[in-house]
């Protein structure tokens, strides 16, 4: 979406008025007053280009989460309230012990999209090291926008049958 704004910007470069009196040399003056005047008009056209607001929405994250030797593996839902037609981004956060004993945080951006009102469903398997123990897995950053919301305005009722306006 674009919107163009026009304007005119009246610039003043010099506006000074000069009155003087020149005297002859008997004395006798004679007045002459100058005057001098200057403008300028310009016009500009500035193109702006705005974005559409955005709507956030409310999602919850569940997870259940195991180790299967080298990998972490999880499996899980996102609730949305307040749109159907949304999607959103998030963060899995998995944390490790080596066996040195150090602990290790990988994080994974994923995304997800949804048309339904169904509950997105997330399945992920995520790689780790060689001889470690999952400490936790985390969904953290959780992110939704709606594609398009509902406002009651939208909502249009449907006009009786004709039958029914006639008995009135």
């Amino acid at each position: 979406m674009d919107k163009t704004i026009s304007f005119t910007l009246l610039i003043l470069i010099a506006a000074a008025s000069l009155s003087s009196t020149t005297a002859t040399a008997d004395g006798a003056g004679q007045g002459q007053e100058k005057r001098w005047e200057a403008s300028s008009e310009k016009k500009y056209t500035i193109k702006l280009d705005a974005t559409p607001p955005v709507q956030y929405c409310k999602s919850a994250t569940s997870i259940e989460y195991y180790q299967d030797d080298k990998t972490a593996k999880i499996d899980g839902e996102i609730k949305i309230d307040g749109c159907t037609d949304a999607n959103g981004e998030y963060t899995i956060s998995v944390r490790f012990r080596d066996e040195d004993g150090e602990t290790h945080n990988l994080d994974f951006e994923e995304t997800w999209q949804r048309n339904s009102a169904a509950p997105v469903l997330i399945s992920h398997v995520y790689p780790m090291a060689e001889n470690v123990d999952l400490i936790r897995v985390r969904a953290r950053r959780s992110r939704c926008v709606c594609k398009k919301t509902e406002t009651p305005n939208e909502k249009q009722e449907t006009p009786p049958p004709i039958e029914s306006r006639n008995n009135q």
